[in-house]
């Protein structure tokens, strides 16, 4: 695990950024959308510029249909089943054919996808923790957060959020986060 390319590292780390900062509502909304008067929609989120910049990095391209302002990360997002003509590009076409919102099932997938390579870089891989009470899973199971739980389950991520886990603990968040950074310095 210690042969990981720094250019992998760099790209996980950047990742967790984005994700840390989709999950904790630190959404910038740039004056673009500001000056369309876009109605609130809940499948939907306002970006900035630079926010579609970074998350288009990471995927490589985003998807959009003409009569829509929202742009995907996904080719197979559920919104763009029925699309009669799907474009792709960069996120730099996609903010010049006036595309300044993110699906949100597209922000809430590469959510997920950006804790589950955060487990990997930190060598945890798919094996989590969660309690009955809990709507969150654990990547450890020494978190402090667990400390008074009398059952304990484990098993992959899938199947925590199957059970109705749907986040990554934000302390064990945080410890892998550190934990993938430990392995980029060795």
């Amino acid at each position: 695990m210690k042969h990981l390319t720094k250019r992998f590292l760099l790209v996980i780390m950047a990742i967790c950024l984005i994700a840390s900062a989709l999950l904790s509502g630190c959404v910038p909304v740039d004056t673009l959308t500001d000056d369309l008067n876009i109605e609130e929609s809940s499948n939907s989120y306002p970006v900035s510029e630079e926010e579609l910049l970074e998350a288009a990095g990471i995927a490589g391209k985003v998807y959009w249909i003409e009569d829509s302002n929202v742009c995907h990360l996904y080719m197979d997002c559920g919104s763009l089943n029925h699309a009669a003509e799907l474009f792709e590009g960069s996120a730099q076409a996609a903010i010049e054919n006036g595309k300044t919102r993110m699906c949100k099932s597209c922000k809430e997938r590469a959510e997920k996808a950006a804790e589950q390579e955060l487990l990997e870089a930190a060598g945890l891989g798919n094996h989590v923790y969660w309690t009955e009470s809990d709507t969150v899973y654990h990547a450890y199971d020494d978190c402090g957060k667990l400390n008074h739980s009398v059952t304990l389950y484990e098993g992959t991520t899938q199947a925590a959020i199957e059970n109705g886990k749907t986040d990554l603990c934000k302390f064990c968040e945080s410890r892998a986060e550190k934990e993938a950074a430990e392995w980029q310095t060795d």
